[in-house]
């Protein structure tokens, strides 16, 4: 059984923390993808630190469901960007560099 990806809420909703998906790097952002692919949207991309790496969280929202759905994935000082495939992430990269001094190889 593979694990679960996202977890999926309301808005004004309590997520715990512990219950939000910690996923591999590319597992990550094959979700994040494919869920903007399919029509949801990409509402935040954040990185919150953790002792000498990064915890980086991405949000999307599906209007046709009303839901949210989060999952997240372990970072160091650099990932791979996702704004060549999600244009979206674009912002919120630039925001992660500026804030975190976190590099997103490859953003445009």
């Amino acid at each position: 059984m593979s694990p679960k990806r996202v977890l999926s809420f309301r808005n004004c909703k309590l997520v715990r923390f512990g219950d939000i998906p910690n996923l591999k790097f590319d597992d990550f952002a094959d979700t994040v993808i494919k869920s903007i692919q399919h029509g949801n949207r990409l509402i935040a991309l954040f990185a919150q630190p953790e002792e000498s790496k990064f915890r980086l969280f991405a949000v999307t929202s599906s209007r046709a469901e009303g839901a949210l759905r989060i999952c997240s994935t372990q970072i160091k000082d650099t990932y791979p960007s996702i704004s060549a495939e999600c244009s979206q992430a674009h912002w919120f990269e630039r925001e992660i560099a500026e804030t975190w001094g976190v590099t997103p190889i490859g953003h445009p």
